[in-house]
């Protein structure tokens, strides 16, 4: 659908370059959205890459599993479902 590839390619365009608060068992980590399809600054996701699959979500790939990123209406925190099977939650920081 035409919608849903515009929608796709806006969600890469606002994530692309941001920094996020990813919160795991009580801890916060920051990382970033690279241009390229990887992620920056958290070094345990070196090998992760992201892809945008719909207008409000985000695959990370690892190297032998993925993640779902669901993101709010207004791109502002997302939840997902961890590695681990653990329930987690984002938001981005504004720098």
């Amino acid at each position: 659908m035409p919608e849903t590839v515009v929608g796709s390619v806006a969600l890469k365009n606002k994530l692309v370059g941001t920094t996020w608060v990813y919160k795991w068992r009580g801890r916060e980590y920051l990382f970033s959205f690279a241009a390229d399809g990887s992620i920056s600054k958290l070094n345990s996701w070196s090998m992760v890459t992201w892809v945008v699959t719909a207008p409000n979500e985000v695959v990370l790939e690892g190297v032998s599993d993925r993640m779902v990123l669901l993101f709010n209406d207004q791109t502002t925190g997302f939840t997902s479902i961890d590695w681990d099977g653990q329930k987690t939650s984002g938001k981005i920081v504004y720098e």
